[in-house]
């Protein structure tokens, strides 16, 4: 199933021109329709998840998985990365792209793991690719955090789980805003 958006781009209605005592008007209308492939959950556009972002990242220590998160799937330039919803926080699913291009309702807490983990990994080989790039306090920082997600310790997990379901939760409120005023 492909998302559509319709933009329509409308200039004045009409113009009066009068030449010779005779009037004429020029209406003019212009509708674009754009056609928006949105990538299936997982696998999303990450090309422009550059060092740069993924350095700040790093430097955001407990908030640099939803960073990320946000990064990619509710960034407004990379509408086809918006590959996850959460319509309603009091259920316990959420509605993910799934390969066929239709969307598929999962555990909400099995993506949430499924993203947190990935977001972990590309942050964690960011910082591990060369440390020197920190700040000493910024090393240690992230290496307490390092080891309280690889240990699961249960406050931190909680704490990342929660800023995470946040974000999907007010990414999914934006992205139907933004598509209702287009």
């Amino acid at each position: 199933m492909e998302e559509k958006i319709e933009l329509i781009l409308h200039t004045p209605p009409s113009s009066s021109q009068i030449n010779n005592n005779t009037t004429n008007t020029n209406s003019h209308n212009t509708t674009n329709n754009l056609n928006l492939q949105i990538n299936a959950f997982g696998q999303e556009n990450l090309d422009y998840i550059t060092d740069g972002i993924l350095h700040n990242c790093v430097n955001r220590v407990f908030e640099s998985i939803p960073t990320l998160i946000e990064q990619i799937h509710f960034d407004p330039a990379h509408p086809e990365n918006h590959t996850i919803k959460i319509p309603n926080k009091k259920l316990p699913h959420a509605s993910v792209m799934s390969k066929d291009k239709e969307w598929k309702l999962m555990n909400k807490h099995d993506v949430i793991d499924n993203i947190m983990n990935n977001g972990y990994n590309m942050i964690d080989d960011k910082f591990n690719e060369d440390p020197s790039k920190f700040t000493e306090d910024r090393r240690k920082q992230y290496r307490r955090y390092q080891e309280k997600y690889d240990t699961e310790d249960k406050e931190t997990m909680k704490r990342i789980k929660t800023d995470v379901e946040m974000v999907l939760i007010n990414g999914t409120k934006s992205i139907h805003s933004q598509k209702k005023c287009v």
